[in-house]
């Protein structure tokens, strides 16, 4: 059940990326978190989560990787 919990947390933090970068690579990003979690993790860690906002802030800023369409 805590698995369930945790991938529901990463994908409350993925929802801070453009929408078209969401629909892209959404399964790939959660995939890797997972992977990457250990055993009985609740909750992402705090310098996984401030890099995930960090990079969510800077795409959603212009940043190289977001689309014509987000970046307006």
């Amino acid at each position: 059940m805590s698995d369930a919990k945790l991938e529901r947390r990463y994908e409350q933090l993925l929802a801070l990326f453009p929408a078209g970068h969401r629909q892209e690579y959404e399964d790939e990003m959660i995939g890797v978190l997972m992977a990457g979690s250990k055993p009985q993790q609740r909750f992402p860690g705090l310098r996984e989560t401030a890099n995930l906002v960090r990079c969510a802030v800077w795409m959603r800023l212009g940043g190289r990787g977001a689309g014509a369409a987000d970046a307006r």
